[in-house]
């Protein structure tokens, strides 16, 4: 849900920021008004169509709910691509961001107020997720109330935007700052790329006290699990800050995670359906993947990775814009192609190139967590009951996991059984797979290289 969230904000950002006004072109305020309450309530209508559709349809057999649990979930791709459409449409033909500037133009910092027109994208992804709402609650036997999963929706939200509300302050800052520091910026142009690069580094550093604000988490109680899960880092010289419980809020997910680039910083997350649904034995195995992560450094890996796509995007914009600006389309055209033209390097790089490598280091931490704990028939039961308890399939077709963070849970139990028979295509994993100094060296060089 996360992910999905994020990639339509982000996309949804790009084309706001590639904006550019036409003024030839102009709507009458109640026909744009109108549309866009039809754009923004549409797609919310039309899910929760088909959600009082599925509901009606529920039968008492346990495994056809859960099929059609999982088909809604198939369905929020479309509706996806349906609200972003419907967002280009607002900003592209409705101009929106005209309108948010004359409606909010006592609003003096123009760069934050841009973010006012994001509001109907983001109200229309709340609507799609509610609509399916009731069908999860009754299905996953949830006690999450409407306003309750609201609120968690628009906190994960926060995450994906954060960055750039934070860039976009500064730009303000800046441009209320003395004539001799907006004169030095104009000059200095590669300062942004600096902020923005600080930004992001600072991010991976500080997420978990991000998330620890926007999430209801406490310290793991004293006890035996938080005994075995100390006395396992030690032994593995792991090191963090705190093991956290993310109370849900009556949400049935059992999950963990890790966040936090430096040890001072770092937090393991439990969220409260993995304590109650789980073993000591098997939230051990699932704790020791999660310091498979730490042990191959996957966090600064996946800053590399980061920083990789605004060297390439760099590059791309050195060399491939001004091969737009020479087809001499007009300004609105121009912008509107500038705007696929990132997204779909956006995606191409984000989807296809850093979740191949993010199922590669998904690998790497199963072997690792069964490695330290030498109980892989426990991490695979813990893998199976992952997947019955968050209603996820077990198997996905080819094509599919292709675009997934994660491989397959029936991949990643078949993987054990390869690694635990000695297959070679397997054990390769205890090896380095992605050597991030390095490459973190020759991308910043990259970076300086390009801004110079």
């Amino acid at each position: 849900m996360l992910q999905q969230t994020a990639l339509m904000l982000v996309a949804g950002l790009v084309f706001l920021f590639f904006f550019t006004p036409d003024n030839t072109h102009t709507v009458a305020p109640v026909a744009a008004a109108s549309v866009l309450v039809i754009l923004t309530f549409m797609p919310g209508l039309l899910s929760y169509l088909l959600g009082k559709r599925a509901i009606k349809r529920l039968t008492d057999e346990r495994a056809k709910q859960i099929r059609q649990l999982q088909n809604s979930k198939r369905y929020t791709l479309f509706f996806g691509i349906l609200v972003l459409g419907g967002f280009v449409f607002e900003v592209y033909y409705l101009q929106l961001p005209n309108i948010v500037n004359k409606v909010f133009a006592f609003w003096k910092f123009s760069n934050s107020r841009v973010l006012i027109s994001i509001i109907p994208l983001i109200i229309a992804i709340l609507l799609t997720r509610l609509a399916t709402f009731e069908l999860d609650r009754q299905v996953r036997n949830t006690t999450w109330t409407m306003r309750k999963f609201l609120i968690l929706n628009l906190k994960l939200m926060l995450l994906p935007l954060s960055p750039f509300i934070i860039y976009l302050f500064i730009g303000d800052l800046v441009d209320h700052s003395p004539l001799v520091v907006r004169i030095f910026f104009v000059g200095n142009p590669y300062i942004y790329w600096i902020i923005m690069l600080a930004i992001i580094i600072i991010m991976y550093i500080k997420s978990p006290s991000f998330v620890r604000r926007i999430w209801e988490t406490h310290p793991l109680p004293d006890g035996e699990l938080r005994s075995r899960i100390e006395a396992m880092a030690e032994r593995e010289n792991i090191r963090y800050k705190d093991v956290l419980v993310w109370d849900t809020a009556g949400g049935r997910i059992a999950n963990a995670g890790m966040a936090g680039l430096l040890p001072t910083s770092r937090y393991i997350f439990l969220t409260n359906a993995l304590l109650d649904d789980f073993t000591t034995d098997e939230i051990e195995t699932v704790v020791a993947h999660e310091f498979g992560h730490i042990k191959h450094n996957h966090m600064l890996s996946y800053l590399v990775i980061s920083l990789g796509y605004m060297a390439f995007y760099s590059f791309l914009y050195i060399h491939l814009f001004p091969v737009i600006t020479d087809l001499h389309l007009d300004a609105a055209a121009t912008a509107f192609l500038g705007a696929v033209v990132t997204l779909s390097v956006f995606f191409t790089y984000f989807i296809f190139i850093f979740r191949f490598l993010s199922r590669r280091f998904e690998r790497q931490s199963d072997l690792y967590a069964v490695d330290i704990t030498g109980r892989p028939e426990i991490f695979k039961m813990a893998l199976v009951k992952l997947s019955a308890v968050n209603y996820t399939q077990r198997r996905v077709s080819r094509f599919l996991e292709v675009i997934r963070t994660h491989p397959s849970v029936n991949r990643r139990l078949e993987f054990v059984d390869r690694a635990m028979w000695g297959d070679a295509g397997a054990v390769r994993y205890r090896r380095p797979i992605f050597r991030a100094g390095p490459i973190f060296v020759l991308v910043l060089l990259a970076l300086v290289w390009l801004c110079s």
